[in-house]
């Protein structure tokens, strides 16, 4: 990270089928220890979220993983792979399913992110 011409770092923590809870903790650590690695060298970051290889029943981690993410303090989220990996030999059993969620969760991350920056404005013309 320290090498000049290194501009972003970024990682993929893949956690497929092991738990909503083991998820969300697994990618929120890993996120945030890029994203402060990032920062400590000033450089920018990324974190792709598995969107692909998820068995029905599943899908709920990518949204738990994209929330994890954000949480962490990452602001440059990817999924791969679009839509869930159909038509490859690697797509979700339901791909239909886990591009829904997949989409689900960048809403809601959008709508966390705009919540946040509606309230830095809010705090910015209450300190006037």
């Amino acid at each position: 990270c320290s090498m000049k011409h290194i501009d972003n770092v970024g990682t993929d923590p893949y956690v497929n089928g092991r738990g909503i809870e083991y998820t969300y903790d697994y990618v929120y650590r890993s996120t945030k220890t890029c994203v402060d690695i990032a920062n400590a060298h000033g450089k920018d970051h990324n974190i792709w979220i598995q969107a692909y290889r998820h068995s029905v029943g599943t899908e709920e981690e990518i949204v738990a993983s994209i929330e994890a993410a954000y949480d962490g303090g990452a602001r440059n989220i990817f999924a791969w792979s679009y839509m869930c990996g159909d038509p490859n030999s690697y797509r979700a059993e339901a791909p239909d399913r886990a591009w829904a969620k997949t989409l689900a969760g960048f809403r809601r991350i959008r709508e966390m992110d705009r919540d946040r920056m509606l309230e830095d404005l809010r705090r910015m013309q209450r300190e006037k």
